[in-house]
């Protein structure tokens, strides 16, 4: 039997439609392997869901974005994409999922891949490329507790991205995170260059902002 645990310090009750719940933990037992084929199937038959798969195979279950950092994230999503047309990337989107080299399958909210790396997606592992983004953003809901977003920021720097953004709407704060260096705390930036890895691209967060006005 499949047993499941809530994250520590939480309810291990089965969450209601009022009960507010960010991430759920769900243990396999040793012998069901928790495969990425398994997770394709399983994401196919519950659309609503999030699904991820921490280093420990343990599945990761969360509601998904809420109305407003959706709006975030496609705006975010929006200006990669306009940047991206002269570059011959891959730009990625919240339902892009990764292998990552220490098992981990996540789902960034927006980010891109150089196109080497791109071209390294398109030529891998299926159901889900086993490559790491360059640049990768992260952004906070109204259902995501920020402990949790920071382990997920640690977990995609962990595998090899080489710039990740963390945006918390409602406060207007991105932490800014580079490889061996501790995250960076920015407080209501205008805009935000992402160079180095994406050379050019300046993110505007006049209209990242507005949905949380």
């Amino acid at each position: 039997m499949v047993s499941s645990a809530a994250p520590p310090q939480e309810s291990t009750a089965r969450p209601s439609a009022s009960t507010r719940w960010d991430e759920l933990a769900i243990v396999f037992p040793d012998d069901l392997s928790l495969t990425d084929e398994l997770i394709c199937e399983l994401s196919s038959l519950n659309e609503r869901l999030k699904l991820e798969r921490d280093a420990q195979g343990r599945l990761l279950v969360s509601p998904g974005p809420d109305y407003d950092s959706d709006d975030h994230a496609a705006e975010l999503i929006e200006q990669i994409s306009v940047w991206n047309r002269t570059r011959h990337g891959r730009t990625l989107i919240p339902s892009t999922t990764l292998h990552l080299p220490d098992n981990n399958l996540r789902m960034p909210d927006a980010g891109w891949l150089s196109p080497e790396t791109a071209e390294r997606a398109r030529s891998g592992e299926r159901p889900y490329p086993q490559v790491v983004p360059d640049f990768v953003i992260e952004v906070q809901s109204s259902n995501d507790r920020l402990s949790v977003q920071q382990q997920k920021m640690d977990v995609w720097m962990r595998n090899g991205a080489r710039l990740g953004w963390l945006i918390a709407p409602l406060s207007r704060t991105v932490w800014v995170y580079r490889p061996d260096a501790e995250p960076e705390e920015l407080q209501d930036p205008a805009e935000l260059s992402a160079d180095p890895p994406c050379e050019g691209l300046t993110i505007s967060f006049e209209r990242v902002w507005q949905p949380a006005e």
